[in-house]
């Protein structure tokens, strides 16, 4: 099977409770943020009308609550209490969802407590983080009152914001680490003792949420807990880290310690002694030291390409070692989002919440490591590739299933959203069995549009987001439903398979609008999509799939599509 990247297309890739607040606090807040927009005028409504006390079998779905509802908020008030955008949360919507029965119905109901009770989390610490920050600024500690400002992101509701762990696992050695003047003594107790409170209820949080199968938010609040306490073993070892002195490390660095190799940036895994002589610009290679120019000459003479081994990516390369690195970094970091957000699509949930609550790894065992080439040029692409995809010439990158790997080439025609579509094509195919055939006779549509939602992937000063009006083929999807009229129902779109989609003439407007209902499902029907995406990765989907999986039928489903498109606009 293979998957691919066309050369171009019409949509090109857009290159807060406090400490003292209990898990319970949430579901209060549920019900009176319910009562009073509802008071208000029933505002930011997704155009749904009101809901009986008590809805039809077949018809319970129908008045969902948006699955987000973020902390927005620049850091600048931080100090002042921090608006919760909503959309679509009336009295009568949340009657009919509490009575309404069913387990997709229940899903979604444990759904929007636990996200609104992460939003009224972050509310509080963020109003507490601000009350730090004056203090800081009562007594001129402008950097600290700054990186306490900064510390939280300012958050919009259409877009998951998300971290990586190895972005931070130095990061609480700043707050934490008592300096010798009093007054930063104080400072950094302070905020270590409000990140401690926080990070613990996050870990309340995400074991609620397991406990209630909601997986990625799960995962995703332990990853959050881990930022907030570089302390916090529970988090760390949930996220796979040991703690190895003062650093916390994955398997794969422990091992690469033990064998006196560190990681550097531009180098890949080096022997300690090596380290000065490479950043003067010496290669080891062939059993002696010589230029690294003279390494490239003669591994390009010999087709003897670098090699670049991380925890789970194999990357080769004939561009060079610093290439073959930062591709490697890249799919690493790739990889970790795609964790956050399709959790439910690796483990089953009751597994998940075993393991939280034991305080286990996410992952108990390591996978096979995933291979990726990249060639030096475009024609080197093509040539080594044409014989297995003859439209090789209209790709920017490939993953090819019955070789288990993903081809790129270099330079200024790539582009970093193509990496991330093939790569996320490997991880759904490789990172638990699925059939011989994905895709082959319906659902294929599913397939592609999780993997260009992962192009709107975009890294930012110490977090990722992923989705948003403005990111990946969003503006071109909204343009065309809410606009142009132009859309294929769901109904239709899940009987096409993989040649139906790949030889569809409005393939280009069929990616784009997969992309988009890719945004809408994650975000209203989490798990459900999860779930979706298991069953066609193991062969196991039909057309009514995904109609049962959500409890909703295909016509309400384009509804609140478009009406999930149309409240971007607001």
């Amino acid at each position: 099977m293979i998957w691919c990247s066309v050369v171009r297309s019409p949509v090109n890739n857009a290159r807060s409770a406090g400490p003292d607040c209990g898990p319970d606090h949430g579901y209060l807040f549920v019900i009176i943020e319910s009562i009073r927009v509802y008071v208000a005028g029933r505002r930011r409504q997704v155009g749904l009308s009101p809901a009986p006390r008590r809805l039809a079998a077949d018809d319970r779905l129908k008045r969902m609550l948006s699955r987000r509802q973020f902390l927005t908020a620049s850091t600048s008030a931080l100090a002042a209490s921090v608006a919760l955008r909503s959309r679509a949360t009336t009295a009568d919507d949340l009657a009919a969802t509490q009575t309404a029965v069913g387990d997709s119905t229940v899903a979604d109901r444990t759904l929007i407590q636990s996200t609104e009770a992460r939003a009224d989390l972050y509310r509080h610490y963020a109003a507490r983080l601000g009350e730090l920050a004056e203090w800081c600024d009562e007594r001129r500690l402008a950097a600290q009152a700054a990186a306490v400002r900064d510390w939280l992101p300012a958050r919009q509701s259409d877009r998951a914001y998300l971290f990586i762990p190895r972005d931070f696992r130095g990061a609480n050695d700043a707050a934490t680490t008592l300096p010798a003047d009093a007054l930063l003594t104080e400072f950094a107790t302070r905020w270590a003792s409000l990140r401690r409170n926080q990070s613990a209820a996050l870990c309340s949080l995400a074991e609620r949420a397991a406990a209630e199968r909601q997986a990625s938010l799960a995962c995703q609040l332990m990853t959050e807990a881990a930022r907030e306490d570089f302390s916090c073993r529970r988090a760390w070892r949930f996220l796979g880290f040991s703690l190895v002195g003062d650093h916390w490390q994955t398997p794969f660095e422990i091992e690469q310690a033990r064998s006196g190799r560190t990681w550097q940036a531009d180098f890949g895994w080096l022997p300690k002694t090596y380290i000065a002589r490479y950043e003067a610009g010496e290669r080891f290679y062939r059993g002696r030291w010589m230029p690294a120019a003279e390494e490239a000459r003669l591994r390009q003479l010999a087709h003897d390409d670098w090699r670049i081994e991380t925890d789970h990516f194999v990357v080769t390369t004939n561009c060079s070692l610093a290439d073959g690195v930062a591709l490697a970094g890249q799919l690493e970091r790739l990889r970790t989002v795609w964790l956050q957000v399709f959790t439910g699509y690796l483990i089953d949930e009751d597994d998940l919440s075993k393991r939280l609550t034991a305080g286990e790894p996410l992952l108990a065992d390591a996978a096979a490591k995933h291979n990726v080439v990249q060639f030096r040029t475009r024609q080197q692409y093509n040539d080594q590739l044409r014989s297995l995809q003859p439209q090789i010439e209209m790709t920017l990158g490939i993953y090819l299933a019955s070789r288990r790997t993903a081809y790129f080439f270099a330079g200024a025609e790539q582009e970093a959203g193509t990496i991330d579509h093939e790569a996320t094509h490997q991880l759904f195919h490789e990172s638990r069995p699925v059939a011989k055939d994905v895709g082959q006779h319906d659902n294929f549509w599913i397939v592609e549009a999780v993997a260009c939602h992962m192009q709107s992937l975009v890294g930012h000063d110490g977090y990722y987001t992923l989705g948003g009006a403005d990111a990946g083929r969003m503006p071109v999807a909204r343009k065309r439903r809410l606009q142009d009229g132009v859309y294929l129902p769901l109904a239709q779109l899940v009987g096409l398979g993989m040649r139906d989609l790949q030889n569809h003439p409005d393939i280009a407007r069929l990616y784009t609008q997969s992309a988009g209902l890719a945004a809408f499902l994650l975000e209203r029907y989490p798990e459900a999509t999860a779930a979706y995406l298991r069953a066609v990765y193991s062969g196991r989907a039909d057309s009514d799939t995904l109609r049962r999986l959500t409890g909703t039928d295909y016509p309400d489903l384009d509804r609140q599509y478009g009406d999930f498109l149309a409240a971007l606009d607001r």
